[in-house]
C-alpha cells in the first residue's frame, strides 16, 4: 500500500481517536491493508494490549475482552532493549500458540532517533535473497506472517527439521508426524557471549539444553547440532540462545 504523506501516519487507521472496541480497530485496521498487511501488536506489557486486556498466559481468554482481539498476526517479542518484559511476552506468545494461534514474535529496535550500542532487537526475514535491491515485499509480508524470522539482540540461529523421507522444513514450517532430525546453528560475534542454548515447545517448556561452550563451531559459529526428536502430537518447538 501507498502512504499518504499529508496525513499522521501516512494515512492510518488513527487508532489514539478510535472509540470502538480492540476487535472493531483491528477490523478498520484489516479493511484498509493489503491481503498480506500484517497487524503486530506493539509493547504488549509496557504497557499495552496484553495488560489491558487482562491476559492471562495460563487462562484462554482476557479478562476485559473489549480491550482484546485476536485477530493480529505478529506480536513484539523483544523491542529496543528491553529484556524486563520478555519472559512475559514470551508466556502470551507460548499460551497463544498453545491455543492453536500462529502468531510471529518480532523483534524491533522501536528507534525514533539515531543512538549508538548493540543489542538493539532486530527481526531477521528470510527474504530468499541477500542482496537488499532485490527484496521483495509481498516476500518479506508473508515471510513475517508466517513466522520464517529469527528474533535477536545478537545471535543468529538456523534451525531446520527433516523427517525420515528427506524432507526438510526452516523455521515457521510444518513437517508431519514421526521421526524427524533436528538441525540447530548459533552464529554470533567473537566478542559476544553466547553461553546457553535451549529448545523449548508447549507452554514454553524446555525440552533440551546445552552448553554452548561444549559444542561450538569455529569462531562466529558458537553451537552446531543435529537431535534426533518424534513428533507424535500438535505443536511447536523453538530455539533460545
Amino acid at each position: 500500500m501507498t502512504g499518504d504523506r499529508t496525513q499522521p501516519n501516512f494515512g492510518a487507521p488513527v487508532w489514539w481517536e478510535f472509540e470502538g472496541t480492540t476487535e472493531e480497530l483491528f477490523d478498520v485496521m484489516r479493511e484498509a491493508l493489503p491481503d498480506n498487511g500484517v497487524i503486530q501488536v506493539n509493547h504488549g506489557r509496557t504497557p499495552g494490549m496484553f495488560t489491558f486486556a487482562g491476559w492471562d498466559p495460563d487462562g484462554d481468554e482476557a479478562d476485559y475482552p473489549s480491550f482484546y482481539a485476536d485477530d493480529f498476526d505478529a506480536m513484539e517479542l523483544l523491542q529496543f532493549k528491553n529484556y524486563d518484559t520478555m519472559d512475559m511476552l514470551l508466556l502470551d506468545w507460548c499460551s497463544h500458540l498453545d491455543l492453536g494461534y500462529r502468531k510471529t514474535a518480532t523483534g524491533v529496535s522501536d528507534e525514533h532517533a539515531i543512538r549508538p550500542g548493540a543489542g538493539y532487537a532486530r527481526s531477521y526475514v528470510w527474504v530468499g535473497t541477500d542482496d537488499p535491491a532485490e527484496v521483495d515485499l509481498d516476500t518479506f509480508m508473508e515471510s513475517v506472517a508466517g513466522g520464517r524470522l529469527v528474533v535477536s539482540g545478537g545471535p543468529f540461529i538456523v534451525f531446520t527439521a527433516t523427517d525420515e523421507h528427506g524432507n526438510a522444513v526452516d523455521m515457521g514450517g510444518e513437517i508431519a508426524a514421526g521421526a524427524v532430525t533436528l538441525h540447530i546453528e548459533v552464529w554470533a560475534p567473537t566478542w559476544m557471549e553466547v553461553s546457553e542454548v535451549r529448545l523449548r515447545g508447549g507452554g514454553c517448556g524446555i525440552a533440551a539444553t546445552w552448553d554452548a561452550a561444549q559444542l561450538a563451531g569455529d569462531e562466529v559459529q558458537r553451537f552446531v547440532t543435529d537431535l534426533e526428536w518424534v513428533v507424535d502430537e500438535d505443536g511447536y518447538l523453538f530455539v533460545e540462545a
